[in-house]
């Protein structure tokens, strides 16, 4: 952690000191009385761009913040140059939203420089008028769909004088009740067989499947449990 101050955990990740204004870095901050400093974790996943921040929260949890300052689109010259380097912070954007376990509550939030259109559920009509996606408003789109993220800060009325920073989060829970849980762990307990044919059942399912979507695979994984066991809760 970079440092304390009234009241706040600040965790900064800046590109050195001779860096223009532009280039300034990204920072999180903490509310001290809700997060034990004793439990922060960070990564500069980008220098001056990717930051991602682990902290337990009182009476929250574990909390997971991804902060990103996108590069800004510049002079029509510049746009392949500059499309590589959003490509290249996109997918490390991604990459690091892989790692992050499903148990914690994640907030994605910074500085996008992207201009996206209402799309339910995960963007809202709280958007500048007449304004057109970016270029690559795609890639972040997939980001949104694969992770569940929402984009919070647009399901209001917008105000004309709001910066187009954004501010993303993604609840993730779990569907299945505790007695489902326990009963399963027994279930494979008692007949080991079973995880041999769910993996069996897995891989003859995933020969029909020709591109990677998340929640085509979580449905598929879904069925060839139901397949090979069946869950019944004890009267």
């Amino acid at each position: 952690m970079d440092y304390s101050t009234r009241g706040w955990h600040c965790i900064n990740c800046g590109v050195g000191e001779n860096a223009k204004r532009g280039h300034a870095g990204v920072m999180v901050l903490l509310r001290a009385s809700r997060f034990d400093q004793q439990s922060i974790r960070f990564n500069h996943v980008v220098a001056g761009r990717l930051l991602h921040v682990k902290a337990y929260g009182k009476g929250i949890g574990w909390v997971e913040i991804v902060n990103i300052y996108q590069h800004a689109w510049g002079l029509h010259g510049e746009q392949t140059t500059l499309e590589a380097k959003r490509a290249t912070l996109w997918e490390q954007m991604r990459l690091t939203l892989g790692q992050i376990p499903q148990s914690s509550a994640l907030i994605v939030c910074g500085d996008f420089n992207t201009a996206l259109q209402p799309r339910a559920p995960y963007v809202g009509r709280g958007l500048p008028r007449q304004q057109q996606s970016s270029s690559d408003a795609e890639a972040l789109e997939h980001i949104q769909n694969d992770f569940d993220c929402i984009a919070a800060n647009t399901f209001h009325r917008w105000d004309a004088g709001e910066q187009e920073d954004g501010i993303y989060q993604s609840m993730w829970f779990s569907q299945w009740p505790s007695w489902k849980c326990k009963l399963l762990a027994q279930q494979v307990r008692e007949h080991p067989e079973l995880v041999e044919q769910f993996q069996q059942q897995v891989a003859a399912s995933l020969t029909a499947v020709t591109s990677y979507e998340p929640q085509q695979l979580n449905d598929l994984l879904l069925e060839a449990g139901k397949k090979v066991g069946r869950l019944r809760r004890a009267d």
